[in-house]
């Protein structure tokens, strides 16, 4: 399945509304115009500046692994020779959340998965995911913690028809 832009000159406002479960709330939108065509998908990982991922390469090498994972089980194949039909790239970063009472506060984390236009670099679809981020977690069931979050972003990309 291909993806057809037409026009996508910006951002699409925040259509495809956001669920909270277990203290991760996630959502998702679609680029404006963006349509489905086509019986199968090719996609690469997008390696342009400021795509870099994280800090933590474990971090990294798991949200790559669950993603290619998750792509794969929606029909997507990685394509590394030839110009994919996609690019996929993720962004992310912490922040610190208070209470209103002031007197507690935590680390959140978020996390953004991207589907972009390999042509124009435009935004096809966006999945994001926020939580907080719990550092006493072993390495294990931080891989298990990732997969769920990239599992439940990626739920919401339905390819088919732009919601």
């Amino acid at each position: 399945m291909k993806f057809v832009l037409g026009g996508l000159s910006g951002l699409a406002v925040l259509a495809a509304g956001c669920s909270t479960t277990g203290g991760l709330e996630v959502g998702s939108f679609w680029g404006p115009a963006a349509k489905l065509s086509g019986a199968s998908s090719t996609y690469d990982w997008e390696e342009r500046e400021g795509s870099k991922g994280f800090e933590n390469p474990e971090v990294n090498n798991a949200l790559r692994a669950s993603i290619d994972q998750h792509m794969a089980a929606k029909g997507f194949r990685r394509e590394t020779k030839a110009r994919p039909d996609l690019w996929v790239r993720y962004r992310g970063g912490k922040y610190i959340q208070q209470a209103e009472s002031g007197f507690q506060s935590w680390d959140e984390g978020a996390l953004g998965v991207e589907i972009l236009d390999p042509g124009s670099g435009g935004l096809i679809w966006r999945g994001t995911a926020k939580t907080r981020i719990d550092y006493s977690v072993s390495p294990d069931k931080l891989r298990k913690r990732i997969d769920q979050i990239v599992q439940r972003i990626l739920s919401n990309f339905t390819p088919g028809s732009p919601k």
